[in-house]
């Protein structure tokens, strides 16, 4: 899984040498070959194409499958290259990253700073890492301690859901 700096043809190629799946976001300008012709995924998601198959990326004619899909609260739809048939499910998958995305930060810019310490052992970036890894840990467990024992009057109230969305049988 990767985000629109990584989702590359090259990338999916290295990928598919090695027998690897991949879900990588991509750039909304990235020109393919579809049909018989070039376009761009921008184009093919304004003529409401969601779900292609088998497109080629054309700076290496690398062939993938990809999925736009639009999460309500983001500003842009994302566009996801995978190596497995495309369905919306799949595409929304990609979100399952931001869980990953706050600790890749607090390991770099907003906290540890690994990629300024440009460390000559890497093998001794290991207890840092767990120095961190127990510092979220312990703050998340505090905070879900905190909302269970002293919830404010807001927390206490019931949250009304909205019903979810399902097909009948």
């Amino acid at each position: 899984m990767g985000d629109r700096s990584c989702g590359t043809p090259a990338l999916i190629g290295r990928c598919r040498r090695r027998g690897w799946g991949w879900r990588l976001r991509l750039k909304r300008d990235l020109p393919v070959l579809e049909g018989g012709g070039e376009t761009t995924l921008a184009a093919c998601l304004a003529r409401g194409a969601r779900l292609l198959r088998d497109v080629e990326l054309t700076e290496r004619r690398a062939v993938t499958h990809a999925a736009m899909v639009h999460e309500p609260g983001r500003p842009e739809p994302w566009t996801i290259a995978m190596s497995e048939p495309p369905t919306v499910h799949r595409a929304f998958d990609h979100g399952l990253r931001w869980g990953l995305e706050a600790t890749f930060s607090d390991f770099e810019a907003r906290g540890l700073g690994l990629e300024d310490s440009q460390p000559r052992r890497p093998e001794r970036l290991d207890r840092p890492v767990l120095v961190v890894t127990l510092a979220l840990f312990w703050a998340v467990s505090t905070g879900m301690w905190d909302a269970v024992h002293r919830a404010t009057p807001d927390e206490r109230e019931p949250r009304h859901s909205s019903p979810a969305t399902c097909c009948a049988a």
